[in-house]
């Protein structure tokens, strides 16, 4: 899978390399999910990406507490967007607030952690339905 995305890339077949991004998306799990993410990155799949990002919002305690470098990894994707973020010009960065009403409206959010975030909220918003259909829709 990974030589098809090389030479997809190579030859500039954006819509093959989708295709090959989709059948990796399958195989996203707590274990591979940051090398994943950088090949998303790298060959700018956002499908593939917005994968792993559910992947580490349904399974981050896992992640970062059970995994051998995931807290490290972790933290490393927060400081990368941070930075970036930095470099761009905004004054404010909000990593992280466990109080909606805490954030600053000017406040800068951080775009991985929105995406957690966003995940979070559409998966326990189906638990607080009792949609169960859903719920496994989500999670997987």
């Amino acid at each position: 899978c990974l030589a098809l995305l090389d030479i997809s890339a190579l030859l500039l077949l954006p819509r093959m390399s989708n295709l090959v991004g989709t059948v990796l998306a399958t195989y996203v799990d707590e274990t591979n999910v940051f090398d994943i993410l950088d090949l998303s990155r790298l060959h700018t799949l956002a499908k593939l990406e917005e994968s792993c990002t559910k992947v580490m919002a349904l399974k981050i305690e896992c992640i970062v507490h059970q995994t051998t470098d995931g807290r490290e990894r972790f933290e490393a994707e927060i400081l990368r967007e941070a930075v970036a973020i930095e470099q761009l010009g905004a004054s404010q960065v909000q990593t992280y607030s466990l109080r909606m009403d805490e954030v600053e409206e000017n406040a800068t959010d951080l775009p991985i952690v929105a995406e957690i975030r966003n995940v979070l909220n559409d998966y326990y918003c189906y638990i607080e339905d009792g949609d169960s259909e859903d719920q496994d829709e989500i999670r997987n």
